[in-house]
């Protein structure tokens, strides 16, 4: 795997285990009454943070991979260049000792 690809990916997984890490540190909202204020707790803002991690996760997942395919792709191109051009080297080496 490309060096690239390997960044993205941890960056992804980061971002997932932020976005877990975040929503559990801001899901207790504080709820002003009219005593008195106290905290809730608000899973729905744990799961926008939790989501939005992991979407995030996956896209820098789906980054990752495109480096990599670009990087095999560009890899075969090169060994395949190398083949012809050898190919092309031993027919003009069989043309010049004629």
């Amino acid at each position: 795997m490309n060096d690239i690809a390997k960044a993205l990916y941890v960056i992804g997984w980061l971002t997932i285990i932020g976005g877990l890490v975040l929503g559990f540190a801001n899901r207790e909202v504080e709820v002003e009454g009219l005593v008195y204020t106290h905290t809730e707790t608000s899973w729905l803002i744990f799961f926008a943070y939790f989501i939005g991690g992991i979407i995030w996760g996956v896209i820098m997942f789906g980054f990752a991979e495109i480096v990599n395919l670009l990087d095999r792709i560009r890899h075969e191109s090169d060994e395949k260049l190398e083949a012809i051009r050898r190919e092309l080297w031993s027919l003009n080496q069989k043309n010049t000792g004629e």
